[in-house]
């Protein structure tokens, strides 16, 4: 029986529910999985919508699973699409998760043993207005490594994969199952797979089971990036502060540029800080009469986020050299 990438916690494993068997996305429960003649990517009459092989990024990162008893989270942080033979269409669709613990305590996570976890991973697809269903992955990092162990430190993170014998249509919206003992239908939203950008090129190769490959970690900066545009937009429609965004394809180009980049744990750390920033911005702005003034407390939570927004700025300079000539970093506020 093969083994599914499904890691588990050594510190949630008290804490698991009962194993029981559910189904995908919300809104899918009746439904089977998908039949080849519907879920082939690109055959006869479908070529036009075949993605070019590569390194995709959804847009934005979706939330897999959020265990906010043991503060880690799951992330579905790239896919790619394998070149196939001369003359033929892809046929091999990978998917990166990131494991990342934004708590204090430090986690141990091993694969299940066979038979016991508590469900395989899924690729659920939405195409032309329906749920046509799921395909289950061939291969994952626990089929290969299945005595693998896992210790995450804080701020830390580490990637696992999952290989479908299934391409998605450009057009299609998927959504990653990938199940936990907490939550054995753990799902994200529904996303387009190829939704950022696509980076390939001669020397380019599928990011390695182990460790943080340099093209997923491409990706995670990418993501990065658009969070701080986005963000710094926000506050300055409340603080009424002239906001230019840059021209975030060059930006992404010139990451992509870079042949080493260093470690990503303080950036994300910092990435999970400005999250909640967001997060409390958008709960106080809630029932703002458009055109009246905003309150004194949502413009200290503003200038809190601006300035969180500046210092991971700062951090991505200091990963890419040279990014600030593009994207100078703003004075605080």
């Amino acid at each position: 029986m093969k083994r599914n990438n499904i890691w588990r916690s050594a510190a949630a494993a008290t804490a698991a529910v009962p194993l029981i068997l559910g189904a995908g996305p919300a809104s899918a429960a009746s439904i089977a999985p998908a039949v080849p003649e519907t879920s082939l990517p690109c055959s006869g009459q479908h070529l036009s919508r075949c993605p070019l092989p590569g390194l995709y990024g959804p847009n934005p990162d979706p939330v897999i699973f959020n265990d906010k008893t043991h503060d880690y989270r799951i992330i579905w942080a790239a896919s790619y699409v394998w070149a196939p033979p001369r003359g033929e269409v892809p046929q091999w669709f990978s998917v990166y998760v990131f494991y990342e613990n934004y708590g204090k305590q430090t986690l141990s996570f091993a694969c299940p043993a066979a038979g016991t976890g508590p469900g395989s991973i899924k690729e659920w697809f939405y195409r032309d207005g329906k749920n046509i269903g799921y395909v289950p992955a061939s291969t994952n990092s626990c089929t290969h490594h299945a005595n693998q162990k896992k210790t995450l430190n804080p701020g830390g993170i580490f990637q696992q994969t999952a290989k479908f014998h299934n391409v998605p249509w450009k057009g299609d919206k998927i959504a990653i199952e990938w199940p936990q003992n907490q939550n054995p239908t753990a799902t994200s939203a529904f996303r387009n797979p190829y939704g950022i950008y696509r980076w390939a090129g001669p020397s380019r190769k599928p990011p390695k089971r182990r460790g943080i490959s340099g093209l997923v970690k491409l990706e995670k900066l990418g993501g990065m990036v658009w969070q701080i545009v986005g963000v710094s937009n926000m506050v300055c429609e409340i603080l009424h502060c002239k906001f230019a965004p840059p021209n975030v394809t060059k930006l992404i180009s010139k990451v992509g540029d870079v042949q080493t980049i260093g470690g990503l744990a303080n950036s994300i750390r910092e990435a999970v800080v400005l999250g909640n920033d967001l997060s409390a911005l958008n709960k106080a702005i809630k029932g703002h009469t458009q055109g009246k003034p905003y309150s004194a407390k949502v413009k200290r939570i503003a200038k809190a986020t601006w300035n969180d927004a500046r210092a991971l700025q700062k951090t991505l300079e200091d990963l890419v050299p040279g990014l600030s000539l593009l994207w100078p970093v703003p004075p605080a506020k």
